[in-house]
C-alpha cells in the first residue's frame, strides 16, 4: 500500500479495510463457532483465503502495483475470513485435550503459533527479501502465490482433525441471535469481562494507528525494504514464543494484575522504540 500510494492516509485506509470486519463480525462469528464444526469452519475458511490469494496472483500478473481500493478490498475479504476462523480456532482447542492439560495445551499452542510464525517470517525476509531486491514488479505476485500454497496447507491439516462439533445445550430452541443476545447478558454480568473487553477495545484501537508509523518508520529509516519489516516481525515472534513458554510454567493467581503489568510494560517498549533509530 505504500509502495503503491506514497501515502499515509492511504495506509491507514487500508488497514482500516482489514480491521472492520474483526469489530463487526466477530460476535457473529463468535456465534457461528458455538453452532456449527468448528473443523469445517477453518478449512472452509482457509479454502476460501487460498482462492483468494490465488486471484490476486491473476490481479497481480497484470496490474504488479494495483490500485489501493483493490488493496483494501483484498485486505477486507481475507480479514472477513480470518474473522470467522479464529473464534473456531480458539474454540476448537478444549475439545482436543482433557480440561485437565488445557492451561500447558493453551501455553503450548500460542508457542507454537509464535515458533511458525518465526520460521514463516525468516522464510520470507530472505525468500520474499531476495525477491523484492531482484524483481520487484513480481513480488506482489511471487508473495500471493506461496500465501496461496499456505492456505491450502493448512486447510489439508486442519481436515485431518476430528469432528469438533459443539456439545452441552442444544441450539435448536434459540435463534442465531438469541444466542449473541445470551452473549451480551453474560458479559454484563461477568465483572471480569466488563474490565477486560472495552480494555481491550481501546488497547487495539490506540495500537491502529502504530502500524502506519511503523510503515513509514521503516521508509524513513530503513529505506522501506520489506526485509526489515519481516526481520523486525521476527523478533516480535520469537520473544513471543519464549515468553509463551515461561508463562505456561507459572500458576498466576492475579492474572488481572499481571495482564495490566503486561500492557504497561508493551507501552515502555513501544515509547522505546521512538528513540531506536537504527536496526
Amino acid at each position: 500500500a505504500k509502495e503503491v500510494s506514497k501515502s499515509n492516509l492511504e495506509v491507514g485506509i487500508v488497514m482500516t479495510a482489514q480491521a472492520l470486519p474483526f469489530l463487526v463480525l466477530s460476535p457473529v462469528a463468535g456465534v457461528v463457532a458455538d453452532r456449527f464444526d468448528r473443523r469445517k469452519i477453518m478449512a472452509s475458511a482457509d479454502l476460501v483465503s487460498a482462492v483468494l490469494t490465488l486471484s490476486l496472483v491473476g490481479v497481480a500478473f497484470y496490474f504488479p502495483q494495483p490500485p489501493i481500493w483493490l488493496i483494501a478490498t483484498y485486505g477486507f475479504f481475507l480479514s472477513t475470513v480470518n474473522a470467522f476462523f479464529m473464534p473456531a480456532r480458539m474454540a476448537a482447542l478444549p475439545r482436543l485435550v482433557p480440561q485437565q492439560s488445557l492451561v500447558e495445551a493453551n501455553a503450548f499452542f500460542i508457542t507454537m503459533q509464535q515458533v511458525v510464525a518465526m520460521i514463516g517470517v525468516a522464510l520470507a525476509a530472505t525468500v520474499l527479501g531476495f525477491v523484492y531486491d531482484l524483481v520487484p514488479g513480481s513480488f506482489l505476485m511471487i508473495g500471493a502465490a506461496l500465501n496461496a500454497l499456505t492456505f491450502g496447507f493448512s486447510a489439508y491439516w486442519v481436515l485431518r482433525l476430528p469432528s469438533l462439533v459443539p456439545i452441552g445445550e442444544p441450539h435448536t430452541e434459540r435463534s442465531g441471535f438469541g444466542d449473541f443476545k445470551e452473549g451480551l447478558r453474560a458479559v454484563g454480568k461477568d465483572g471480569i469481562l466488563r474490565v477486560i473487553l472495552p480494555t481491550m477495545f481501546l488497547y487495539q484501537m490506540f495500537i491502529a494507528g502504530f502500524m502506519v508509523v511503523y510503515v513509514e518508520a521503516n521508509k524513513a529509516w530503513f529505506g522501506g525494504r520489506f526485509s526489515t519489516f519481516a526481520w523486525i516481525e521476527f523478533s516480535f515472534a520469537a520473544s513471543m514464543a519464549v515468553m509463551g513458554l515461561a508463562i505456561g510454567r507459572f500458576r498466576l493467581h492475579r492474572p488481572g494484575l499481571a495482564f495490566g503489568v503486561a500492557i504497561g510494560l508493551i507501552g515502555l517498549c513501544v515509547a522505546m522504540m521512538a528513540w531506536a533509530e537504527n536496526f
